[in-house]
């Protein structure tokens, strides 16, 4: 990936947590106020836990998809052509990648940014 690639990628996948957090936060807060028999310790970590988890969530289905695009441009016609008649075990895929490597590859393009940017800034 290019730098503006990997700048991009750590925007998107920023700004998705960052939604997908509000939703799922505010369904949180609603469980939240309609508790029940729960204490507040366990309201409060409830709607914490479904921000961070709605926030993982969003931003892992983002990307896998930018992942599996970029994956995807250097794959010739007939692997396209495939991954579109499968069309529901490339849904899959891309679902599992994102899961699964989310963290890694955020963490790999942070690093890359700003170790470019110390090079340039010297």
């Amino acid at each position: 990936m290019t730098y503006a690639e990997r700048k991009r990628y750590i925007i998107y996948v920023s700004a998705a947590f960052i939604t997908g957090a509000v939703l799922y936060g505010g369904i949180g807060l609603f469980a939240f106020f309609t508790g029940g028999q729960q204490s507040f310790l366990q309201r409060m970590l409830l709607a914490i836990g479904g921000g961070l988890a709605g926030g993982y969530l969003i931003s892992s289905i983002l990307s896998g998809i930018l992942l599996f695009s970029h994956y995807l441009e250097k794959k010739s016609v007939r692997f396209r052509v495939i991954t579109i008649v499968f069309f529901m075990i490339t849904i899959q895929v891309i679902l599992i990648v994102g899961i699964f490597l989310n963290i890694p590859i955020y963490l790999i393009n942070l690093l890359q940014v700003i170790r470019r940017r110390h090079i340039i800034e010297k």
